[in-house]
C-alpha cells in the first residue's frame, strides 16, 4: 500500500506557510461536463469552465502576515502532498472574506485563470 493523504507543506512563492490540521482542497480547473437531458434520456453532455483553486485553513502564527495574503496577486501557490505529488497555481490571486477564527485559524482560497498543476514525484 502506498502513501495517499496526511502531511502538507504549503508555500507561497517559495515561502512555507503553517497550515492546521483542516482538510486542504484543491482543483486543477479545466472542462467540468454535466449531461444534458432529453424527455428519452440523456441527449449528450455540455461542459463549462471550472475555476482552478486551493483551499484551506493556514494558522495565524506571529510569522503570518494576514494583510499580506489579503493583497495577494500574481503569486505561486505549492501544496507538497504526503502522496509525493505536488499541485501548483500559476498567477493566483486571493479570494473571499479573510475570516480569521478565535482558535487562530485563517481561511483561504487563491484561485487563478490558468489550470493547475499536478506533478508527480
Amino acid at each position: 500500500m502506498g502513501r495517499i493523504g496526511g502531511i502538507v507543506y504549503l508555500r507561497k512563492d517559495g515561502k512555507l506557510i503553517t497550515l492546521g490540521d483542516g482538510d486542504l482542497s484543491f482543483n486543477l480547473g479545466g472542462i467540468k461536463r454535466e449531461a444534458v437531458l432529453s424527455s428519452s434520456g440523456v441527449a449528450g453532455f455540455s461542459g463549462k469552465f471550472q475555476v482552478p483553486f486551493i483551499e484551506g485553513e493556514m494558522l495565524h502564527t506571529k510569522d503570518l502576515d494576514i494583510k499580506e495574503m489579503l493583497d495577494t496577486e500574481d503569486a505561486t501557490i505549492s501544496a507538497e502532498l504526503y502522496n509525493g505529488k505536488t499541485f501548483i497555481l500559476h498567477e493566483a490571486f486571493f479570494v473571499g472574506e479573510g475570516d480569521v477564527s478565535s482558535d487562530g485559524k485563517f481561511k483561504f482560497r487563491f484561485e487563478s485563470a490558468k489550470e493547475g498543476e499536478l506533478i508527480d514525484a
